[in-house]
């Protein structure tokens, strides 16, 4: 399934350029509040992340019986991204 600009927009908006990511085990207690930028989607340096840099993910993957809509999308900023990716792939690999 992919995810259409029509639906981007309408998740960004409503995370008002803040991560959505609530995740307690990441590096933040409550929701993250890294802030995002629209120009700044899936930008990354030589160095690592870019200030504002985000991506569009679900909350619930399609495979793992997720609906494609937008309450199941967030924004995460990409240190969140990262996160996210980091434990899917241990939890994976159990």
């Amino acid at each position: 399934m992919s995810i259409i600009l029509y639906d981007v927009v309408i998740v960004f908006r409503r995370a008002h350029g803040f991560c959505e990511c609530n995740k307690s085990d990441h590096y933040h207690q409550d929701r993250c509040q890294n802030p995002v930028l629209w120009r700044s989607r899936g930008l990354k340096s030589h160095k690592g992340i870019l200030f504002g840099s985000w991506q569009i993910s679900y909350k619930i993957q399609p495979e793992e019986g997720g609906h494609n809509s937008i309450k199941n999308m967030q924004i995460l900023c990409s240190q969140c991204d990262r996160e996210l990716r980091k434990y899917s792939l241990r939890f994976k690999q159990k």
